[in-house]
């Protein structure tokens, strides 16, 4: 018999502060967050912070900021190493599609880093493209933007 998950995705509950605070520390370790700066983020309404809980346990985040005019910038989306491979990020990406599309955003991109094959991959399936590389001093590496039209049709099996 199969095992039955349950995966639920929801706005970043502030008891999970510290997790995402860990997993920022270990997948974004350039980046200088603390717990106070993740809570003052999750108070401006620019910012949407989202959850993943597996079986009731933290297993990962995304986090968006809508920008100038009817763009939004994806900062961060992260999944813990043992829960991956099951599909919380795509679950996770597409759940923040979903709300920015709601709120009339036109686009969206990202920031990935150019070797990261995994996160490319998705972003690709969902439907993003590659606009440019860009060098970022706080990685010290090249970085490609994505973006992803939310106003252009796609066909269903895109997604």
């Amino acid at each position: 018999m199969k095992r039955k998950f349950k995966l639920i995705i929801r706005p970043l509950s502030s008891a999970n502060i510290a997790e995402v605070l860990k997993l920022i520390k270990k997948e974004f370790s350039y980046l200088e967050m603390t717990k106070e700066k993740i809570a003052k983020r999750m108070q401006n309404p620019n910012v949407l912070f989202y959850e993943a809980l597996f079986n009731n346990r933290f297993a990962g985040f995304i986090e968006a900021e809508l920008t100038a005019n009817d763009t939004a910038q994806i900062f961060g989306l992260a999944v813990k190493k043992e829960f991956r491979g099951r599909g919380i990020g795509k679950k996770l990406l597409l759940k923040i599609i979903e709300i920015l599309k709601k709120k009339k955003i036109a686009r969206v991109f990202i920031f990935v880093e150019q070797d990261n094959k995994i996160a490319k991959r998705l972003y690709n399936k969902v439907g993003f493209k590659f606009m440019g590389l860009h060098f970022s001093k706080a990685k010290g590496k090249l970085v490609e933007e994505l973006e992803l039209n939310l106003r252009e049709e796609r066909p269903s099996y895109v997604i």
